[in-house]
């Protein structure tokens, strides 16, 4: 009997194992990075976060305009930045250090709680910051908090800043509070996945 060659199988596992991550996730460059989302989530169109921080920005009396090189939402979403969603900046001209995101880990809470508040009482109330610390194998500082949204509700967010040679880069994560923990693993996959160029 002729031995069956194995080559053939192995080579389709391959593909079918390539094929797979390919499906599961995108990634995307920019900016001199690199970030991966994965299968299930889509970019909002950079016009629609412009306008979104613009309201954002309007409705708070800021005149500032916080600006994002990305922003990702859940497929099948009616509308735009509807939760859960994520935003990414890429910073050239942040000086942040490892000791100063070292400190900033360190920081008062309830001092952190009325950073977070100033300027935005109009549109947020009730914040809570949780847990923070530094990794220093990623280079990242990882932010929890809580906050709640008047007529509409408790959001829950991971907020994490990344060194890098030539500045930082931040990712915000939100959820609805009652379902932020099923997003959880999402947001670690997307913000693991960053890669400075």
């Amino acid at each position: 009997m002729q031995r069956m060659s194995l080559f053939p199988f192995i080579g389709l596992i391959v593909l079918l194992l390539f094929s797979h991550e390919a499906h599961c996730s995108k990634e995307y460059q920019k900016h001199g990075f690199k970030i991966t989302i994965p299968d299930g989530w889509v970019e909002i169109p950079s016009e629609v976060v412009e306008v979104k921080m613009s309201s954002s920005s309007k409705q708070a009396g800021i005149s500032e305009i916080p600006q994002y090189d990305y922003g990702f939402q859940l497929i099948g979403k009616d509308n735009w930045f509807e939760y859960p969603y994520v935003l990414v900046h890429a910073n050239r001209t942040n000086q942040l250090n490892e000791d100063g995101l070292k400190e900033f880990a360190k920081l008062n809470k309830k001092k952190l709680e009325t950073t977070s508040r100033d300027g935005l009482e109009s549109i947020i109330s009730d914040v809570e910051i949780g847990s923070r610390y530094y990794d220093e194998n990623l280079k990242m500082m990882w932010m929890q908090s809580e906050y709640n949204i008047p007529g509409f509700g408790k959001i829950s967010s991971i907020i994490c800043i990344k060194l890098t040679d030539w500045g930082v880069i931040r990712v915000n994560c939100y959820s609805v509070d009652s379902v932020f923990l099923s997003y959880l693993e999402a947001f670690q996959s997307i913000i693991t996945s960053i890669r400075p160029n």
